[in-house]
C-alpha cells in the first residue's frame, strides 16, 4: 500500500508550477516575486491586510526546514497564497502571469 503525500499547492496545477518557479529562481528574484505576489494579493485581490498579517504571526517558526523559509518576504507570500480561497489563487494566477512576463523580459533585456 502506497500513500503519497500531497502538499497543499498540489492540488492547484498554477499555484504549484509558481512555487515550483519561485523555488528555483535565484534568492534576488525570488524577493522580487514575492513582493509583486504580495502587492496582487493586497491591491488586486482584496484580501484583509490586518487579518492576514495577523495569521502571520501564528505561523510556528519552529520548523523552518522549508526552502521557503528562509526569507521571510517569501514565507509571508507563500503562507499567504495558502491562505487563499481555490477563487482567488485562480485570480492571483491570472494577475501573476503578465508580472512574470514582464519580469522575463526585463531580465533577458528584451
Amino acid at each position: 500500500m502506497t500513500t503519497e503525500f500531497e502538499r497543499w499547492y498540489d492540488k492547484n496545477d498554477d499555484i504549484s508550477q509558481l512555487l515550483k518557479f519561485l523555488e528555483i529562481i535565484d534568492t534576488r528574484n525570488r524577493k522580487v516575486i514575492a513582493n509583486e505576489i504580495l502587492q496582487i494579493i493586497f491591491s488586486e485581490l482584496s484580501v484583509n491586510l490586518n487579518e492576514k498579517i495577523k495569521d502571520l504571526g501564528n505561523i510556528s517558526h519552529e520548523c523552518n526546514k522549508r526552502w521557503y523559509d528562509e526569507d521571510t518576504e517569501v514565507q509571508s507570500a507563500i503562507e499567504i497564497i495558502k491562505s487563499l480561497s481555490p477563487q482567488q489563487h485562480q485570480e492571483l494566477i491570472e494577475h501573476i502571469v503578465e508580472t512574470l512576463q514582464q519580469f522575463i523580459i526585463k531580465s533577458e533585456g528584451i
